[in-house]
């Protein structure tokens, strides 16, 4: 079942299972870095991408979060929001 993360930068993160993911985003249930299939997918709306949990700490380790993306951030939560049910 999808939930919202909490990210120790700030960011709104989604923690989301293949099934959510092929259902609802129409995803393959494949990475957007490293290409590979997995169960579970943490989505960054940010990016408007899906990565498995190992991609996402890579990211997350390096990622900055720039007040300028958060209009666009936000955006795509509360779509994401609304598409998952977590009203």
């Amino acid at each position: 079942m999808a939930e919202i993360i909490k990210n120790e930068k700030g960011f709104k993160i989604f923690k989301v299972t293949l099934e959510e993911v092929q259902k609802n985003f129409r995803g393959l249930g494949i990475c957007d870095w490293c290409v590979k299939s997995c169960e579970t997918f943490m989505y960054i709306p940010v990016l408007h991408s899906c990565y498995c949990k190992k991609c996402y700490n890579r990211w997350n380790k390096k990622a900055v979060n720039y007040p300028e993306d958060h209009d666009f951030e936000n955006m795509v939560f509360e779509k994401t929001k609304k598409l998952l049910n977590l009203e």
